[in-house]
């Protein structure tokens, strides 16, 4: 599954590339620090995968996610948030995410890595 990764924080982007490459099945096309750049790079990438954090400089996630089906419809966005609020989550959902954590300490223990038939579908 081809993912692109989405984080203002290079950190944060090296430990998620981390995970994806122990989980066995995600190979991790492309980075980037906003969703200008995810936009600019995810035609050229065509990511089955978009895991983006909520808050980036610039245009946040959800403006991200509605943008990332313009230009590539068929891939699945999975939004990072700290943002709990129904209007939030709502949100995310009208800009069409397939799944979200609450934050990036839930990745490992979400089920996000063994979710890869379900992001198929």
């Amino acid at each position: 599954m081809r993912v692109l990764i989405v984080d203002p924080h290079p950190v944060t982007r090296d430990g998620l590339r981390a995970a994806l490459s122990r989980a066995g099945d995600f190979e991790v096309v492309g980075e980037a620090s906003t969703g200008e750049e995810a936009l600019e790079a995810a035609p050229g990438l065509q990511p089955d995968v978009v895991f983006t954090e909520v808050v980036l400089p610039g245009m946040d996630g959800v403006e991200a996610t509605r943008a990332l089906h313009e230009v590539c419809p068929d891939a699945k966005v999975v939004l990072f948030t700290i943002d709990e609020s129904r209007a939030s989550i709502s949100d995310a959902i009208q800009a069409g995410i397939c799944g979200s954590c609450r934050s990036k300490s839930q990745f490992r223990s979400s089920g996000v890595l063994r979710t890869d038939q379900s992001v198929h579908s």
